[in-house]
């Protein structure tokens, strides 16, 4: 359990230091090697299975120069264990660097197999299938290569594992990736996959249907009503929606399949796009200008420093796209100042702040489940998608919050202004009765 909630803080420090420094604790903390690994034994008792970090061995490969024959036989080469957290995480971002996985199966049921790699990120994923002479065959998948390079026409990396019972095999995968990543995997029968691949379409087909409704109707309120908060919201959806397709794959499926070098252009323009409209979101819909000027002024120069990295980082320095501390902080600026306007009396900030709270939750949740304190298939994948859900629909809320707030203050001040004009007409009524 301790290994557990060492591995969440580190990931939670991946999230506001710089990656080289998380690699370090990675290094201090969670890595060491191996003498043995464990098998993996499928059977009746469970239809799918995540993979964890004490069944799979690391070897990472410094100039990209091993074949399968040189890892499968060399004595030299050792594969080193990450017992710290669930899946695998590769450890620099030299891109000439390529890592070799290396797990054991058995299995004591006559059930097919199916291993799974919901990593949206990984550039390429090679996949060695021994026969019964131990000799082994490469299949190929990954987010560069054309959609129908996939075994299983699905928004994930599937292969098939063609497993004999009471047979043991060693299965290597040989992962490209520009960045590190963590390499989640799970080994699910051919049942469970097929209902799982149904139930989580389903799921994205309710996610999205959020999205378009809340876009359509709240473009109509802004061609309505005039208020710029409207359109920044319309934007800001767009954007989570945008990106929801470029991080679960439907996007790629879907929209580019042709098109695999568009999955990493597609993700940064909507991350810079979804954050820009928020901090203008933010500053409209808060009334900054009024609630909080310095505040206002602060994001605004967070907004033209945004772009300014974003072309920088988009023409030479890509590193920079994925520097997620940047948008933490533009965000929590924009979250207190949310807390600040709260205070200051304006109400529909309480519902902008719960909407935030909802994808901050989720957010959480995919950080807990990811080491392993639970796991389950649905807050795996769509954490982060139900947050945002919540949150686009109280963001929603909040303009008839400010619009019922909004009605109130007129009638208040209908009600001054006619108590006003009875008073005055009550003193006319009382000089003129004197003077006569």
């Amino acid at each position: 359990m301790m290994n557990k909630f060492t591995s969440l803080y580190l990931i939670i420090l991946n999230t506001i230091l710089n990656r080289h420094i998380y690699e370090l604790y990675v290094c201090l903390f969670i890595t060491k090697l191996a003498s043995a690994q464990d098998t993996i034994t499928l059977s009746d008792i469970s239809e799918h299975y995540f993979i964890k970090g004490e069944y799979l061995g690391i070897l990472e490969d410094p100039n990209n120069q091993y074949s399968i024959d040189s890892v499968c036989q060399s004595t030299k080469l050792n594969f080193y264990q990450q017992n710290g957290i669930n899946g695998l995480k590769t450890q620099n971002h030299d891109s000439k660097s390529t890592y070799w996985i290396r797990f054991k199966v058995t299995k004591s049921t006559p059930s097919d197999w199916i291993i799974e790699f919901p990593n949206q990120h990984i550039d390429e994923i090679e996949f060695y299938v021994p026969d019964s002479q131990n000799n082994y065959t490469k299949f190929i998948s990954g987010n560069q290569l054309p959609f129908r390079s996939r075994t299983f026409n699905h928004r994930n990396i599937e292969f098939k594992l063609p497993l004999q019972e009471n047979r043991l095999y060693t299965f290597y995968v040989k992962v490209t990736s520009e960045y590190s990543t963590i390499l989640d995997s799970w080994i699910r029968s051919d049942q469970k996959f097929t209902g799982y691949a149904i139930n989580e379409y389903v799921i994205l087909g309710m996610f999205y249907g959020i999205v378009i409704l809340m876009i359509s109707f709240n473009l109509m309120l802004f061609i309505y009503v005039k208020n710029k908060a409207y359109l920044f919201y319309v934007f800001y959806v767009i954007g989570i929606g945008w990106y929801s397709l470029s991080r679960n794959g439907l996007g790629f499926q879907y929209l580019w399949p042709e098109h695999p070098e568009w999955n990493s252009i597609v993700t940064y323009l909507a991350i810079i796009f979804a954050v820009v409209s928020q901090l203008f979101y933010s500053k409209y819909f808060l009334q900054l200008n009024r609630n909080a000027p310095l505040l206002n002024t602060i994001i605004s120069y967070f907004i033209v420093i945004r772009i300014v990295i974003f072309i920088i980082g988009f023409c030479f320095f890509r590193s920079l796209l994925t520097f997620l501390p940047l948008d933490i902080i533009s965000l929590s600026v924009s979250f207190f100042a949310g807390i600040v306007a709260y205070k200051n009396g304006y109400k529909p900030a309480r519902l902008f702040l719960l909407g935030f709270g909802f994808l901050c939750i989720g957010f959480i949740i995919c950080s807990i489940e990811s080491v392993g304190l639970f796991t389950n298939d649905i807050i795996h994948a769509y954490a982060s998608d139900i947050g945002a859900s919540f949150e686009i629909l109280f963001l929603s809320l909040a303009f008839a919050d400010q619009l019922r707030t909004e009605k109130k203050a007129k009638e208040s001040a209908q009600k001054d202004s006619i108590r006003e004009l009875r008073r005055n007409e009550s003193l006319k009524k009382n000089s003129y009765k004197k003077t006569n």
